[in-house]
């Protein structure tokens, strides 16, 4: 009976951590969107629109796992702020199948949020403090972890 409760105590204590380390990025996160004087969205969409160009809005729909309509307010936003260029239309009644891709001023935001992303930085001071051996077997359990937790679902 005692490795249930300890199981269930380390269970909870794992998860507290990676909870706790969520938010922390997620602040970030929101902290490198308003440097650049977007929101966590739109920064999002804009990382994705430089990683795929000509992606369209239903795709980057599916890929940020957001509805179609936040989507399509903040693609018309990134393009009066003159960050996204419209590319195509094959359907002209269908916004969803609308394709994007960065102006030069989008791919030059995406850029600097990649460069001064918060996260990384606070990254690399924690690196500082664990060996190489501690930040290849971190990344290893983080690994194993992700696995076993895709296989029992």
């Amino acid at each position: 009976m005692v490795k249930i409760n300890t199981d269930t105590e380390n269970i909870s204590e794992l998860l507290k951590t990676y909870w706790s380390i969520q938010r922390i990025s997620a602040g970030y996160a929101d902290q490198n969107a308003a440097s650049l004087g977007l929101t966590i969205q739109q920064l999002a969409m804009i990382n994705v629109i430089y990683s795929t160009p000509g992606i369209s809005v239903a795709d980057l729909t599916k890929r940020l796992i957001i509805t179609g309509s936040s989507a399509a307010a903040n693609v018309d936003g990134l393009i009066s702020l003159g960050l996204v260029v419209k590319l195509n239309k094959t359907i002209p009644t269908d916004n969803m199948d609308l394709t994007l891709k960065l102006s030069k001023k989008g791919e030059d935001l995406s850029k600097r949020s990649t460069a001064n992303a918060f996260m990384y930085k606070a990254m690399m001071k924690v690196f500082e403090n664990l060996t190489e051996t501690e930040i290849e077997e971190l990344i290893r359990l983080n690994k194993k972890v992700e696995t076993l937790l895709k296989k029992s679902k």
